[in-house]
């Protein structure tokens, strides 16, 4: 089957121990389908709504806490509060129920019924990606390399570069990024609401044509809608979402 039919999008953010960066602490994950969009042609056309409202609908988010480290709190460097998680559920999971899970996101069947198909093709994404890939190496002995399922790793710093959203000689940070968008970046250094942000913020930037009124595309135009409204619509629906089999909530 054609691959890009069946193309992933991984979204991964990770938190460890302010005073010990072997300890992980959080691992978020958001992921879609490229299959997913099928859902939004009508009449011929892509209809990804206001802001993307209707794409960033078919993501779905997972909040997974470690449970060895669980109570290892970020209170001074960094700090975060792992309660305090806006997108998905939370699930406290061993590092061997975070191991299966993370392999089995990048290990997804194109057709279960047709193991010969193999795996679906994966874009890994994330926001200062190499230290995410090297806290999982280092606490979970885990590369997402290894299953050559990835066909591209992306870095919103590199992104928001190569779009224009950012030309400064440092790298962005995922507030500016927010506020550049105009939504909240709200409770942040929280595993799963930093990979929420991740994925939109890469979402608004790859799609800037399409969702932003601009001169090359006239045909988009203004929306009763923010952005800031449809992060909240994503965030409420996010969390209704049961669809986790791993560890325990």
């Amino acid at each position: 089957p054609p691959l890009m039919g069946h193309m992933i999008v991984n979204a991964i953010d990770c938190e460890s121990h302010e005073y010990n960066h072997d300890k992980l602490t959080e691992i978020g994950l958001a992921a879609f389908e490229s299959k997913d969009l099928r859902k939004l042609r009508f009449d011929g056309k892509q209809d990804i709504g206001p802001f993307a409202e209707n794409l960033l609908s078919q993501v779905y988010f997972y909040h997974y806490r470690l449970k060895p480290n669980a109570h290892l709190l970020n209170k001074h460097f960094c700090p975060g509060d792992p309660t305090k998680n806006r997108f998905g559920q939370t699930r406290f999971v061993s590092v061997q129920e975070a191991q299966t899970a993370l392999k089995d996101a990048f290990q997804w069947p194109i057709d279960p019924a047709k193991p010969e198909f193999g795996f679906c093709p994966v874009i890994f994404l994330g926001h200062a990606l190499s230290n995410d890939t090297q806290m999982l190496a280092d606490s979970l002995n885990f590369s997402a390399s290894v299953f050559g399922t990835v066909v591209r790793f992306i870095d919103t710093q590199n992104l928001a570069k190569s779009t224009g959203v950012y030309t400064g000689r440092q790298q962005i940070g995922l507030r500016s990024l927010c506020n550049h968008h105009d939504f909240a970046f709200r409770d942040s250094h929280t595993a799963g609401n930093d990979t929420a942000y991740t994925m939109i913020n890469a979402v608004f930037m790859a799609l800037a044509n399409e969702i932003f009124p601009n001169v090359a595309n006239p045909d988009v135009l203004p929306t009763e809608k923010s952005a800031q409204d449809v992060v909240d619509t994503i965030e409420k629906w996010s969390q209704e979402q049961n669809n986790c089999s791993y560890g325990s909530a």
